[in-house]
């Protein structure tokens, strides 16, 4: 004779789901402090792309400029203003990344 087992609990599609937090959810606010810290990380993380970006132009611009008679002498001039444009751009960029990076210290 054959034992059949009885299972009383519902089939699996029809259990209902446990929760099974340990730490209650956060807050609304905390989690868009937590977003809003993450926004600007990442914004910063822009920033320093553009600010390598930036540097790699001037890098390449300084190469023209200095490319003797490769390249025709409104090529040079140009690359050679594009280089210092860029130079100064850069370093203006930095400061206000610094700048910006400071607002995210914990007050």
């Amino acid at each position: 004779m054959k034992a059949h087992s009885i299972d009383s609990s519902p089939p699996a599609a029809q259990r209902p789901e446990r929760e099974l937090l340990l730490v209650p959810p956060a807050s609304a606010a905390v989690r868009a402090r937590q977003l809003m810290a993450e926004a600007r990380a990442a914004a910063l993380d822009n920033l320093t792309e553009l600010m390598e970006a930036l540097e790699a132009a001037r890098s390449l611009a300084e190469s023209v400029a200095a490319g003797g008679d490769l390249y025709d002498v409104g090529v040079r001039e140009l690359s050679g203003r594009l280089s210092e444009d860029l130079l100064w751009r850069g370093r203006s960029l930095r400061a206000l990344a610094e700048r910006e990076h400071r607002g995210l210290l914990p007050h």
